[in-house]
């Protein structure tokens, strides 16, 4: 199975931060990525780093 990656900001609510490092846990091969200074959508508060984990996680398979 591919590896997975669950990634969010530190900054979000802790519940939500919690469940992603769980879902992370939980998933054959999943992997978690905290992203610091991010919120809930980091997609949007910065792209480019998240499009770099992106290229890292397709690179790394």
């Amino acid at each position: 199975m591919a590896p997975t990656l669950v990634a969010c900001g530190a900054l979000d609510i802790p519940f939500i931060v919690e469940t992603k490092h769980l879902l992370a846990e939980r998933l054959p091969n999943g992997y978690h990525r905290l992203r610091s200074g991010m919120a809930h959508l980091p997609q949007l508060e910065d792209p480019t780093v998240v499009a770099e984990l992106i290229v890292h996680a397709i690179d790394a398979n």
